[in-house]
């Protein structure tokens, strides 16, 4: 009887993954093309948003490592603040056990806590800390203000994420950024040197986006 309800509640135990899985899945995607497609507007109609993920691979490795070490950490630590989405919206604040919460792996599994009745059986999550080398890349967010007296744009770098691909169910989904801080917040973390090479970057960058036609 024991046997039998244990595998009665396996099978159910694996619906229900395939179940979670498939809705993550579809809500990932629809959740990175609403972002990364398209331009978001805030409430004030003459500021827009708009978002790209950027190539920095120019730079070498040695500087992306050293960019990586020190946002992460700085973020990790509270030295500077991270937010959930790219407008750096105050309810969108995000803290480290936030983020740590999001990116850690984690992984469901059954353990038999008794070899001598292997029947009884002990669900649990592994948690794996998530590595600074498991970060995949980057995004930019710029900010653009429209003057409606002279019909003129204003543009900035407003800020900068750390992309991941997270894996779930053994799947692992499509980059995107896991958090974001204001651009202004690296001046902390890099010499000036090293912020004006980041933004030559990012420039050359978006110059290639744009004459790509």
């Amino acid at each position: 009887m024991l046997l039998k309800d244990n595998n009665e509640n396996l099978i159910i135990k694996h619906h229900m993954k395939k179940l979670t899985l498939f809705m993550i899945i579809g809500f990932s995607f629809v959740l990175i093309s609403c972002k990364e497609k398209g331009i978001k507007q805030e409430k004030d109609d003459n500021t827009l948003y708009t978002r790209r993920i950027v190539n920095l691979n120019d730079l070498g490795k040695y500087f992306i490592n050293n960019l990586d070490q020190k946002l992460f950490t700085a973020i990790m630590d509270g030295k500077i603040k991270a937010f959930e989405v790219d407008t750096l919206s105050a309810n969108s604040l995000f803290t480290p056990a936030a983020i740590k919460e999001r990116i850690d792996h984690k992984e469901n599994t059954t353990i038999t806590p008794r070899p001598d009745v292997p029947e009884y059986t002990i669900d649990t999550i592994i948690i794996t800390p998530f590595k600074i080398t498991e970060i995949k890349g980057h995004s930019v967010a710029e900010k653009w203000m429209i003057d409606p007296k002279n019909n003129k744009f204003k543009g900035e770098l407003h800020a900068f994420g750390l992309t991941w691909k997270p894996v779930f169910a053994n799947v692992e989904l499509p980059e995107q950024p896991f958090c974001w801080v204001a651009f202004s917040d690296l001046e902390k973390i890099l010499t000036n040197e090293e912020v004006k090479t980041l933004k030559k970057a990012i420039y050359e960058q978006m110059t290639k986006r744009l004459s790509d036609y």
